[in-house]
């Protein structure tokens, strides 16, 4: 309702009324926290099975690297023992010595 100096008036809703819509306020907040609660915890699963899913694939990439590079040192060792086998001995000789030696003295 407008007055004579342009102020309008609307009603206000009775104390009942206001009581009813903070309520259905608050049960809708409640609603609406339940929900996002329930949203996170789908959220936080998902996260971690594809975290679980990530690992186990770094794991076999591991694996399989280290077993590479286990091979390359391997055959790097083989190749250097084809190409020097005098300088082989005398290094394994030298070792074995010094070990020798050294399990003695204890």
């Amino acid at each position: 309702m407008a007055t004579g100096n342009g102020a309008i008036h609307t009603k206000r809703p009775s104390v009942a009324n206001r009581g009813q819509s903070h309520r259905s306020a608050s049960d809708r907040l409640g609603k609406q926290t339940k929900e996002l609660k329930k949203d996170l915890r789908d959220l936080g699963e998902t996260a971690k099975h594809a975290a679980a899913e990530e690992l186990g694939k770094l794991r076999a990439n591991a694996g399989e690297y280290c077993e590479e590079k286990r091979n390359n040192v391997q055959h790097g060792i083989e190749q250097y023992i084809a190409d020097r086998p005098l300088k082989t001995i005398l290094i394994a000789a030298g070792v074995g010595l010094l070990f020798g030696r050294f399990w003695m003295r204890r």
